[in-house]
């Protein structure tokens, strides 16, 4: 398996127009980066820390190239809990204390707040009802306060590769929050599959579906209960100390298969009209 240098990667990703073609296959313009970005059928966004993300556009030529050409409406930061009960505000707090937040909005960006807590203990079962619950009175609390927020569940992609039935897991797991994915603005997942479309994965004893054909499969799922879809964050695993390795490479292939006009067509049909590239 070839792999990439940071550097090699992202120059041979602006060599071959893969990104700037989806921006432009996906919106009606592209705008640079810092302005106000024009309306758009989609929405386009990056990162996991913002304060780090622009910084790092303004120190390294090679990131602002890529933000540049990327043109990104949102930027993406995560709200995760530290103890397993509770969220950890302290970045976003830091940055409200330096005036950061109103300085991205007054550069004419969004933002998109992903939050994540350890279920793993969690019980099944009548703790969906809960869970779906205490979700509703989040969104009416933040609909208060922001009424044009699009709030949204996400799922973990892979939700959607297999089923059991017998255990209410996989696509099983997915029918019993219909009637409350409805009720909310959207729907998102997410996609991590860190291999090559086709390259062979040992836990599936076979080829690997790669996140292009991931995606796909998800929107065709979750457009049976909302029109509006997000992929809340694409993360292939690109970097390099991250347990799956660092297979940048597997961005680039990505992309030439989503850069394909019967895959933006479908997708877009599905109601998919948000991505946020984590890294």
């Amino acid at each position: 398996m070839t792999r990439y240098s940071r550097r090699k990667f992202i120059q041979g990703l602006l060599t071959a127009p893969v990104l700037l073609a989806l921006s432009k296959g996906c919106a009606s313009s592209v705008s640079p980066i810092n302005s106000t970005p024009t309306p758009s059928p989609w929405q386009l966004g990056i990162g996991e820390d913002p304060a780090r993300f622009l910084a790092e556009v303004k120190s390294d030529p090679l990131v602002k190239t890529i933000a540049q050409a990327l043109s990104p409406q949102f930027l993406s930061g995560w709200l995760n809990s530290f103890d397993h009960k509770q969220g950890d505000l302290s970045f976003w707090q830091e940055w409200h204390k330096q005036g950061l937040l109103s300085n991205w909005f007054q550069q004419g960006y969004t933002l998109q707040v992903i939050t994540w807590e350890d279920d793993t203990k969690l019980p099944t079962g009548e703790y969906y009802q809960a869970l779906m619950k205490n979700m509703r009175q989040a969104r009416q609390i933040i609909k208060q306060q922001l009424p044009n927020a699009w709030v949204a569940p996400s799922w973990g992609g892979w939700i959607v590769t297999f089923d059991d039935p017998a255990k209410g897991a996989g696509l099983s797991m997915i029918p019993p929050f219909g009637e409350f994915m409805q009720q909310m603005d959207g729907i998102a997942f997410q996609s991590m599959r860190p291999k090559l479309t086709g390259e062979y994965n040992s836990e599936l004893r076979g080829p690997d579906p790669g996140n292009p054909a991931q995606i796909l499969q998800c929107c065709q799922v979750f457009s049976d209960y909302h029109k509006s879809l997000m992929v809340s964050h694409y993360e292939p695993a690109i970097k390099a100390l991250h347990p799956n390795g660092g297979q940048a490479n597997t961005v680039t292939e990505d992309f030439l298969i989503m850069m394909r006009p019967e895959w933006l067509k479908t997708v877009t049909r599905l109601g998919l009209d948000k991505i946020s590239l984590m890294h």
